[in-house]
């Protein structure tokens, strides 16, 4: 790799390393090319050669999350484990993966979720799609081998869990940050999680009970939930929030 190659892989790894600080700190809405520009002391016309737009930012920024779990992802797939395993791995590696990063996934949900961004939605999901659906495929196709799954199209299997992961991952969200009436409880989150976890081994035609989620990665969120509502509604979350954690 030429040194020029590498100058511009390094700066605009900057870039994005400073943006998810702001995205954090901010939310995307608040976090303006000014204020990256400023943070990282260059100029405008250094953001712009290396990105079009604050929106294209955004989009790298998802896609270089999303690398990071394709490659956990991968040495999941690559491994002597038998097929159920590998997808009960893959799960809680997601979830593991999420809480690892749950407070730029917290303002990026945020952002997705919003009616307004339709499209920066479709297109974050279609990019995602691309990464994690032919996973999916080959450890369905290791499945029906080992006679763990029954399933007629791999292919066509692999898109409707993704389909139903990405219903999962929408609802627990809103259970999250998005529910006005009360606190979310771990609880209320576990039952959501054993419906879809139920959903996806029917879909599969595996044994009931083969895909179980580790509890302990759901128990993080419960925290960033309160702290995150608080922030978003301090007079009546917060004082919530200190009842619950009384």
């Amino acid at each position: 790799m030429s040194q020029t190659k590498t100058n511009f892989d390094s700066r605009r790894e900057a870039f994005l390393d400073t943006a998810d600080e702001l995205f954090i700190e901010l939310g995307y809405e608040n976090t303006s090319i000014e204020r990256l520009i400023s943070r990282l002391g260059v100029s405008k016309g250094a953001f712009y050669h290396y990105f079009r737009s604050k929106s294209d930012l955004l989009d790298a920024a998802i896609y270089r999350l999303l690398s990071r779990y394709e490659a956990k992802f991968a040495e999941i797939v690559e491994s002597d484990s038998p097929a159920t395993k590998k997808l009960q791995s893959f799960v809680n590696s997601i979830f593991s993966a999420k809480t690892a990063d749950r407070e730029l996934a917290t303002q990026i949900g945020d952002l997705l979720l919003n009616e307004a961004n339709a499209v920066l939605m479709s297109r974050h999901r279609y990019a995602a799609s691309q990464l994690f659906v032919p996973i999916f495929e080959k450890i369905i196709v290791q499945g029906v081998k080992e006679g763990e799954f029954n399933v007629e199209s791999p292919s066509r299997v692999a898109r409707i869990i993704w389909d139903i992961g990405q219903s999962w991952d929408e609802n627990a969200y809103r259970v999250l940050f998005k529910t006005e009436e009360a606190m979310p409880e771990l609880n209320t989150l576990l039952k959501l999680n054993n419906s879809y976890t139920l959903a996806i081994e029917r879909v599969l035609g595996a044994k009931e009970g083969c895909l179980c989620l580790d509890s302990k990665l759901l128990e993080p969120w419960i925290e960033t939930a309160h702290l995150h509502r608080a922030k978003n509604k301090p007079n009546s979350y917060a004082m919530e929030k200190t009842k619950a954690l009384s």
